[in-house]
């Protein structure tokens, strides 16, 4: 995803006796990513709409805060479209 190596998936709704009791089952789907990254999705509650959280790590310099972001966005907006791509959703809207 976004060129970097799926190195595990994880479903939520499986397991949750296996984990303490905060991380309970739930309906949602984590992507691990070489390097840390992962990407979330998990339907809304209340809409008709699957939601993904993107949790970005990468090697940056420290001393370039600008570019670290500009740079993270850029891989984890390329991962999340991707993965609406695989799942045939609509384009992202940015909240």
């Amino acid at each position: 995803l976004g060129g970097r190596r799926v190195t595990e998936v994880i479903d939520w709704r499986q397991g949750a006796s296996e984990r303490a009791a905060w991380l309970g089952a739930t309906a949602a789907i984590e992507v691990r990513l070489a390097g840390g990254s992962r990407v979330i999705l998990r339907p809304s509650g209340t809409e008709p709409k699957l939601k993904f959280y993107g949790h970005w790590l990468g090697d940056f310099a420290p001393h370039a805060a600008e570019e670290r972001e500009a740079t993270a966005s850029r891989e984890a907006l390329a991962v999340l479209e991707e993965v609406g791509r695989l799942l045939n959703a609509p384009p992202l809207t940015r909240a």
